[in-house]
């Protein structure tokens, strides 16, 4: 049984890998009768998407600056004293049983890695 089988699909495959390409290369449809030609409008709507060469023609301008990033850099830096700072504070304010005080170490360690 399993002998027919692999016969069967061995013949099926070969008269599949045989059969020639132009019978698949015609297509599904044969257009039979004569061009006809449509003349329509363009309208702002039909006109289309713009090509990628007229978007890339303007010319293209950078967001940021380095002057920008710098600035941005010295102010984080002044932002991150002043945090490590307030948290120092309030370390020296608490007593040594207040229950916030593990948090506020962890906050301290965490504002130093940074």
């Amino acid at each position: 049984m399993k002998f027919q089988q692999t016969l069967i699909f061995g013949i099926l495959a070969l008269v599949g890998f045989c059969l020639p390409d132009a019978v698949y290369a015609q297509g599904r449809y044969q257009r039979t009768g004569p061009k006809v030609k449509i003349n329509v409008k363009q309208t702002e709507r039909t006109k289309g998407l713009k090509t990628k060469q007229e978007e890339t023609a303007k010319p293209v301008a950078p967001e940021v600056t380095a002057d920008d990033v710098i600035l941005g850099k010295a102010k984080a830096k002044k932002i991150k004293k002043a945090t490590i700072q307030a948290i120092e504070e309030a370390i020296e304010d608490s007593s040594p049983t207040d229950p916030d005080l593990p948090d506020l170490y962890l906050r301290l360690a965490g504002s130093n890695a940074e």
